[in-house]
């Protein structure tokens, strides 16, 4: 583990000054040789974010292999966005329809899909452009089968919920064959809570994205595991690899599950957009804001990185070393963190909806304007979401 990530790391450095040198987005590193996981879901996304609107636009391959001993024909995915659709999700129902401002409907999050295509053969796992190239292309020019007109929202677990539009049901031309790998292509669109509603939205010029992106369910020898979005739930998810590209106004600091690679592009029109690369997660988490003020530590072999709001700037040294002793203690007591580093977010003042949550390599903490040093919360969820990246 210690040479594996030191080589890793060696690899990062080095792909960043090639793209330092070339222009060329840079390869990401190879975190885990071999991995640590199936790697059944794995995803490429493209996002950008329009924060007049609180929208991403955003276009993803997802390619996925049957892990099952049947074949399969429909697949289900996860909206999770579409609980903060309307008052009447599963979500919303079981909450008692309240949202921090249920009364402002431009305020309500919801996530829309414009077009699915099986694309002619799966992706290769070193194409890093193939998403990019079809990014370019109109919609209707997309190579593939066009399985749009098949997409169907489903109640699997209450029915009478009907317009719960949490699972999306897709048919595909054909079945897909135990252990067979395929790609699909999605173009869609989020629309982020505002203010912040249970783990993701926006709030003024803070973002924190996520359960944003169409996520697969979980194919077992009993069927889809693809329950809706209930309020008292986890997220369930197979592992694989993750390379995104997320675009923000210039200024704005982000963070995400995973590794940045090389060196953010400034672009002609103002925005800037972040590459970051994981390997053997389950989800993927970001956030940006301009207010971050940015922290670093290393903690044994693990890089540290928090990024703390301007008038909690004072607490930025406690939430680095609360996150040392976290990886310090958890790697002495139950062995190797299994990734290279971890981010620590503190969310703005007012988004308290997205605070003490756990996310692959990242997750959120939250504080007080004059915390004082004899109150140790922060220190406390600081060690609480580390330990979930052992056991998530």
């Amino acid at each position: 583990m210690r040479n594996r990530t030191f080589f890793a790391s060696l690899f990062w450095l080095f792909s960043g000054s090639i793209f330092q040198l070339f222009g060329q987005p840079a390869n990401p590193p190879v975190l885990f040789n071999p991995p640590l996981s199936q790697r059944i879901a794995n995803y490429d996304i493209i996002a950008d974010l329009d924060t007049e609107t609180d929208q991403l636009t955003g276009k993803q391959i997802l390619t996925w292999t049957n892990p099952g001993r049947t074949t399969v024909q429909e697949l289900r995915f996860h909206l999770y966005m579409n609980a903060f659709r309307n008052s009447e999700s599963t979500f919303m129902i079981e909450k008692g329809r309240r949202l921090p401002d249920t009364e402002n409907e431009s305020g309500w999050g919801y996530i829309d899909i414009n077009k699915i295509a099986m694309l002619p053969s799966p992706k290769s796992a070193t194409d890093r452009q193939l998403l990019h190239r079809l990014a370019e292309r109109p919609l209707n020019a997309l190579p593939g089968l066009d399985v749009t007109a098949t997409m169907q929202f489903i109640q699997p677990d209450i029915p009478e919920h009907t317009e719960d539009k949490t699972v999306l049901s897709v048919t595909l031309p054909r079945p897909v064959l135990p252990g067979e790998t395929i790609s699909l292509f999605f173009d869609f669109l989020v629309k982020l809570p505002d203010p912040p509603a249970d783990r993701t939205g926006a709030l003024d010029e803070f973002y924190f994205v996520a359960q944003w992106f169409p996520k697969i369910g979980v194919w077992t020898e009993n069927g889809w595991n693809c329950h809706q979005f209930h309020y008292h739930s986890e997220f369930f998810a197979d592992f694989g690899e993750y390379n995104v590209w997320m675009t923000v106004p210039s200024g704005y600091l982000l963070g995400a599950t995973g590794v940045q690679v090389g060196t953010p592009a400034e672009n002609e029109n103002g925005t800037i957009t972040y590459f970051y690369h994981a390997e053997d997660v389950h989800d993927f988490a970001w956030t940006a804001s301009p207010e971050f003020v940015e922290f670093k530590g290393t903690a044994q072999d693990v890089e540290i990185r928090a990024l703390i709001q301007k008038d909690h700037v004072s607490q930025g040294a406690r939430h680095i070393e609360a996150a040392k002793s976290a990886v310090e203690t958890f790697q002495n007591w139950y062995g190797d963190y299994p990734y290279p580093n971890i981010t620590v977010v503190d969310p703005r003042r007012g988004a308290s909806a997205v605070d003490g949550m756990e996310y692959p390599t990242l997750f959120t903490v939250g504080t007080h304007y004059g915390m004082p040093e004899g109150i140790r919360l922060p220190e406390l969820v600081i060690i609480h979401e580390f330990g979930h990246n052992y056991w998530q």
